[in-house]
């Protein structure tokens, strides 16, 4: 696992194509189609093999080079989060460069019932979960850490006997942003 390169700084997806670059295609694309209005209404006759070659031509222009990709993927495992106790946490920097972490998000990845439970379901839907997306805020430096913390999990009353969720496990997923 290599952790060199630190995600992009924006929340916006990167494509690596430089904004300048995805400009001018708009610019193009807004071009031609001004082009195909005025020659649509002057010559009808050459209008139509005009148009497609002009789309060939914005479409070969769009297009990006083989083998590139159109986002950038990030190594999940150069950041980890740690569950400390019940819906607190700390993340830890393991990327060469600084990040900013603006949340973590918390949410019920399974229940397991307890052994020798009663019968009946014990699922996800038995509990809920209030304040899910902790605010964090903080830059973190290569190899530091920021602690988080906010939200709670309760259990959801339904109309139906829940007695087999007595003793569960619930599995919390962290996901930061």
């Amino acid at each position: 696992m290599t952790c060199e390169t630190p995600p992009p700084p924006s929340d916006l997806s990167y494509t690596g194509f430089p904004l300048a670059a995805v400009l001018l295609l708009g610019v193009a694309c807004l071009l031609v189609g001004v082009l195909l209005l005025v020659l649509a209404r002057h010559r009808r006759g050459r209008t139509a093999a005009l148009a497609v070659a002009l789309l060939l031509l914005s479409a070969g222009l769009s297009a990006g080079r083989p083998g590139e990709s159109s986002a950038e993927p990030t190594n999940a495992s150069c950041v980890t989060i740690t569950q400390t106790s019940p819906l607190t946490g700390q993340i830890t920097n393991h990327w060469a460069d600084t990040i900013f972490v603006t949340t973590v998000t918390v949410s019920i990845a399974s229940v397991t019932k307890a052994p020798g439970a009663r019968d009946g379901s014990c699922d996800t839907s038995d509990f809920l979960l209030a304040q899910p997306d902790m605010p964090v805020g903080v830059t973190i430096a290569p190899g530091g850490t920021a602690d988080f913390t906010g939200a709670s999990i309760g259990f959801n009353n339904k109309s139906v006997n829940q007695d087999a969720c007595q003793g569960a496990t619930v599995e919390l997923h962290y996901l930061s942003s």
